[in-house]
């Protein structure tokens, strides 16, 4: 798979494919971080389910990640985590042996994940010399403008649940096991438009994809 980013409000991807899904194992995946900088920002919580294949959770994965450096106070109050919750944490050179051991076997499912979630788990092995050939990830946000492309505007989490009417009520929004469930919810209503549409191999070849626009904390 390639990511190319165009500019800074899209890129494309090509070269993605995954076959035969109805058949595959997916481990929906979020992290929550010191910020949305993948070369200058680390990892703070990790969280992750396992689908069965009826797409209810089997498994479920949580821990907090202690960072090299402070979380600052406005990502603190997005997302809930504060300092005081990581400090007595295990480092990342010691969770991801058991992150990589929880997902083995899996298609990694993602929100957005092509712009933060795996560039930012690429860079955390890269820094920590613990070698991750890139792993097979689709991302819902990818999908989903790959199965609607008639739909215009950027996909962003909020969108997705208004458009599948979903039920978040019951979820603990940027917490990363949280966020792993929403999009596992998210993600089952696009493998229902799959088998609807008879559709059982998503390949990417030039599609284009919109970028989140972060909104700022201040």
């Amino acid at each position: 798979m390639k990511v190319i980013n165009l500019s800074e409000s899209e890129y494309v991807i090509n070269e993605f494919s995954l076959e035969e899904i109805g058949t595959r194992k997916f481990c929906v995946f979020d992290f929550e971080a010191t910020g949305p900088d993948q070369l200058n920002d680390f990892i703070t919580q990790i969280g992750a389910v396992i689908l069965g294949k009826d797409g209810l959770i089997v498994e479920q994965y949580k821990t907090f990640v202690r960072p090299p450096k402070p979380i600052p106070e406005l990502i603190e109050k997005l997302t809930g985590i504060f300092n005081k919750d990581v400090e007595n944490a295990r480092s990342f050179s010691d969770v991801i042996d058991e992150f990589f051991t929880f997902f083995s076997g899996c298609v990694l499912v993602t929100q957005a994940g092509y712009e933060y979630d795996l560039p930012l788990l690429l860079e955390e092995c890269r820094r920590n010399n613990k070698p991750l050939e890139a792993p097979l990830v689709i991302d819902t946000k990818a999908l989903f403008t790959y199965l609607h492309p008639e739909y215009t505007e950027i996909v962003s989490t909020n969108s997705l649940i208004s458009y599948y009417m979903i039920d978040d009520t019951d979820i603990q929004r940027h917490d990363a096991l949280g966020d792993s469930i929403l999009i596992s919810r998210i993600f089952n209503k696009m493998m229902d438009e799959c088998w609807d549409k008879g559709i059982d191999q998503i390949r990417f070849n030039n599609l284009k994809v919109k970028k989140v626009r972060l909104t700022p904390l201040e």
